[in-house]
């Protein structure tokens, strides 16, 4: 894709000046620029981000700029993707420590939230664009929610608790999303936001996935599942 007001790919390629030395420089320079690429995408959203914005951010030359990048929607859509694999690492961590098909959601909304806090500076630029199919932050968005519902389904056979319907795992699914983006759209994501918008996952998560039995157990103990009485 060629953004507006950016050269097509290659066509602003420049082999001016001396590449870095070493692997480390290379490294060292393309994480700047990414960092300067996400602070544009956090500010402009998506079709906001032009190579020139994320110049201003870097004290860096065109030229060199273009030694790593093709184009400003390349650094974009390297951020998007990594924010998207950030979440999956997250989740299989965290879901591969515990035991039980509630323990592993219950962990996977731990993970969700860690990584919410960690892509807040962003999050309003990823919601912005989860419905935009011209936009990476969707094909980021159908790559993650897919690996999500492989696991769910995945665990729901092995734990006996039978094949789960395509719309319920979205839903749920969605629902997570949607809270998480609504915590740090509307509040600070002070400790009290996070709690209810955990308490909410929680809920959500029993009412589309949980069984009689998990139901009883948070009527005898709501704490066992993170729950105030």
């Amino acid at each position: 894709m060629v953004v507006k007001g950016e050269k097509p790919d290659g066509g602003g390629r420049s082999r001016g000046g001396r590449p870095p030395q070493t692997a480390q420089q290379h490294e060292v320079a393309r994480a700047r620029i990414l960092t300067a690429t996400r602070a544009v995408f956090a500010e402009h959203g998506y079709y906001g981000v032009t190579v020139s914005r994320i110049l201003k951010h870097l004290g860096m030359s065109r030229a060199t700029f273009y030694r790593y990048f093709r184009n400003a929607d390349e650094a974009v859509c390297t951020v998007i993707e990594a924010a998207g694999d950030a979440s999956l690492v997250a989740l299989h961590a965290s879901v591969g420590e515990v035991e039980g098909s509630i323990a592993k959601v219950l962990a996977g909304i731990e993970a969700h939230l860690r990584w919410s806090s960690e892509q807040a500076d962003i999050a309003q630029s990823l919601e912005a664009g989860i419905h935009d199919p011209q936009n990476p932050v969707s094909r980021m968005r159908e790559r993650v929610h897919a690996e999500i519902t492989e696991l769910l389904v995945t665990e729901a056979n092995a734990t006996g608790r039978g094949n789960p319907d395509p719309l319920t795992l979205n839903v749920y699914i969605t629902t997570m999303e949607h809270t998480s983006y609504h915590m740090r759209r509307t509040t600070s994501g002070d400790e009290a936001a996070e709690n209810n918008a955990r308490t909410i996952m929680i809920k959500c998560a029993l009412a589309l996935l949980g069984t009689p039995e998990d139901w009883k157990l948070l009527e005898a103990d709501p704490a066992t599942l993170g729950l105030a009485e």
